[in-house]
C-alpha cells in the first residue's frame, strides 16, 4: 500500500460516519479470541533519511516478523539437525552430535515454544 491507497481509503468511507473517533491499530497475527491481537499505534508520518520514501506507522507494542513452518516444530528440528550435522561432517569436527541428539531436538522444540508463547502472550 502507498500513501495515495491510504488516503483513498480513508476518504471512500472506510471509517464511516458514525464512527468519527476511531481508535488506530495494528492487527497482528497473534492469535486470539474473539479477534487478533491489536496494537495501538503510537505515531505516523513520513520518513527521513534512511527512511525516505517511506510513511511510517509506529505501533505501541514491538512486533515481531516470523516465518510461520510449514511442517510440524519436530519436523522443523529434525532438518536444523540433520543441516547441522552436515556442516560438522564439511568442516571436520570431531564432536559427535548423535550422543545428545534428543536433548538439542527438545532443546529447539521448547525454544520455538516459548518464543511462540512470547509473541502470543499479552504484554500488559
Amino acid at each position: 500500500m502507498n500513501n495515495r491507497e491510504l488516503e483513498r481509503c480513508l476518504s471512500r468511507g472506510a471509517i464511516g460516519e458514525k464512527e468519527d473517533n476511531l481508535q488506530v491499530v495494528v492487527e497482528t497475527q497473534n492469535g486470539g479470541c474473539p479477534t487478533r491481537y491489536m496494537s495501538e499505534v503510537t505515531w505516523a508520518g513520513r520518513g527521513f533519511d534512511w527512511t525516505a520514501g517511506l510513511f511510517l506507522i509506529r505501533p505501541k507494542d514491538p512486533l515481531v516478523v516470523a516465518r510461520v513452518l510449514t511442517s510440524s516444530i519436530r519436523q522443523a528440528a529434525e532438518e536444523r539437525l540433520a543441516r547441522a550435522k552436515e556442516v560438522h561432517d564439511k568442516l571436520g569436527f570431531k564432536y559427535i552430535m548423535k550422543a545428545r541428539e534428543n536433548e538439542w531436538l527438545e532443546g529447539f522444540i521448547e525454544g520455538v515454544r516459548m518464543h511462540i508463547t512470547s509473541c502470543t502472550e499479552d504484554p500488559k
